[in-house]
């Protein structure tokens, strides 16, 4: 699908300058995903790679985002049981 590659695409870019945004831009950018994610709906492996990718890229300033990613990421691998 020409949407989902165009998507990790911008996922890829973001995890590349996650490292060099201001902590305040990258909380918000964190709180719009977990938003999203809590929402639902069908692009939710989008927002859960989104989460791991930025996270893979700028671990350390992810950790104060961790006690509320945690749960989602676990009930959406329950959901897909």
């Amino acid at each position: 699908n020409g949407r989902n590659i165009i998507q990790l695409r911008a996922i890829n870019c973001l995890g590349a300058l996650a490292p060099f945004i201001p902590i305040e831009e990258f909380d918000k950018t964190i709180e719009t995903l977990i938003q999203n994610l809590e929402k639902g709906g069908k692009d939710k492996p989008i927002y859960i790679q989104a989460l791991g990718t930025l996270g893979s890229f700028a671990g350390p300033k992810l950790g104060k985002h961790v006690s509320r990613i945690t749960p989602l990421l676990i009930s959406a691998v329950n959901a897909t049981k």
